[in-house]
């Protein structure tokens, strides 16, 4: 398969969102939006973060609001075993992220919780996100789990892992993979690997931006 064939069966099997490409940084608008890239699933399958009990852990924030907006991110106990109140802040950097830092290290390992997520600065206050599902574990996660029988890589320590079958560098065999594995368990699993849209989801959309970086 040569290069070009890969690019245009690509652009063929992705459509508008592969030629048009992802475009730029969040704008602002009236009322922006917020998701958290989680790290795991639950039985049912559904979204949920992991935090490692841990001091200094960072809970990352993909937004469309403007940079430098602030936020303030609540944690809350679902548990009447443990329950608990975390109030961390945090504030819009560039293309829409934040990190909202906390210390769970007094929290007991297996504790559910939820995630809110408000805008600070508005005087409305208004919330512009959530997560169902989070729980405090023991370790932060490993790297992500083989797709296709590779081992995917982050070659510029992003976070984000855009090598996808492992060879050392970003090419067009990484965004055929991708697009053929976009769907599997182990990708789901992971959205904080492969989420290069900063939507808060696996889809299309994130293939397009590996194949514009290609």
């Amino acid at each position: 398969m040569t290069r070009e064939w890969t690019r245009r069966g690509l652009l063929a099997a992705c459509g508008a969102s592969l030629a048009a490409g992802a475009g730029g940084g969040a704008a602002e608008t009236e009322q922006c939006s917020a998701t958290i890239a989680t790290n795991a699933l639950t039985e049912d399958g559904e979204p949920k973060l992991e935090v490692p009990s841990a001091v200094g852990v960072g809970i990352p924030i993909h937004t469309t609001c403007h940079e430098g907006a602030e936020l303030e991110v609540e944690l809350r106990s679902t548990s009447d075993r443990e329950i608990f109140l975390y109030s961390p802040t945090a504030t819009v950097g560039p293309q829409g992220r934040a990190v909202a830092t906390v210390d769970l290290t007094e929290i007991d390992v297996g504790s559910p919780f939820e995630v809110f997520i408000f805008r600070s600065d508005r005087d409305s206050h208004p919330q512009i996100g959530e997560l169902a599902h989070a729980e405090v574990v023991d370790e932060p996660p490993g790297e992500p789990a083989a797709i296709d029988g590779t081992a995917p890589r982050d070659p510029d320590g992003d976070g984000l892992y855009e090598d996808l079958n492992g060879n050392g560098e970003t090419d067009y065999a990484d965004v055929v993979q991708f697009y053929e594995h976009r769907d599997d368990p182990a990708v789901a699993r992971r959205v904080d690997a492969y989420d290069f849209d900063l939507d808060g989801d696996v889809d299309v959309d994130d293939v397009a931006r590996v194949f514009e970086s290609v």
